[in-house]
């Protein structure tokens, strides 16, 4: 991957493919946007900036860039700030959690 500009960088679009699907996942303590299509990352930040998030969110283990989640494979549902812990605990040892944001009831 070349060096990008940091004037040029555009957090909506992967700078290695061009794509502007992004997925949210957390693994080892960051939050990490990444590519749906190349799965490269595009932005991380640290997780536990999210440990008092009202929002509600599936957590599942990751099934890879441009996968639907598998229900299967789900961690926890609700409120983040509820189930941050079980995420947490997870991703903390490296695997990859993807986050699933829900609408407001």
């Amino acid at each position: 991957m070349e060096d990008i500009d940091p004037n040029e960088f555009d957090p909506s679009h992967c700078a290695s493919c061009g794509n502007s699907g992004l997925e949210p996942c957390a693994q080892f303590g960051s939050y990490i946007l990444r590519c749906s299509r190349c799965g490269e990352a595009v932005l991380a930040t640290s997780f536990m900036a999210f440990e008092s998030s009202d929002s509600i969110v599936a957590a599942h283990l990751d099934c890879g860039p441009g996968h639907e989640a598998d229900e299967g494979a789900l961690i926890a549902e609700g409120r983040l700030s509820d189930i941050y812990p079980s995420i947490d605990n997870i991703a903390s040892k490296g695997t990859l959690v993807r986050l699933l944001f829900r609408p407001p009831a």
